[in-house]
């Protein structure tokens, strides 16, 4: 399931098409918390839903793609992880370094 960005909300669907995926992945229809609240893991490159999907205790893992560099700093605390691979991909207990990135209790 993919939870697009709000200014891709009108392309979305034909940016899957046009990279051949069109019907193999589900567009989230409710909000980035929500869709973050009832998902195992979270995969993502750069973007503050990354640090949202941490701070709510989902497993967050970044794409090493132009750009993922903000967030190695967090790679390297635990807080993320870095996926190569699908292979990458297992859910992991995030650290409660979690509760300080919105001082969430």
């Amino acid at each position: 399931m993919i939870a697009p960005h709000p200014a891709q909300g009108n392309i979305i669907g034909r940016e899957l098409a046009a990279a051949g995926l069109e019907g193999a992945v589900d567009i989230a229809e409710e909000d980035t918390l929500t869709t973050i609240t009832r998902s195992a893991i979270a995969v993502g490159t750069f973007s503050t839903s990354l640090w949202e999907s941490a701070a709510l205790g989902c497993p967050t893992y970044v794409i090493p793609v132009p750009g993922h560099e903000e967030t190695l700093q967090d790679v390297e605390s635990g807080l993320f992880r870095l996926a190569r691979t699908p292979h990458d991909l297992v859910p992991y207990e995030v650290p409660a370094s979690r509760h300080d990135i919105f001082g969430t209790a």
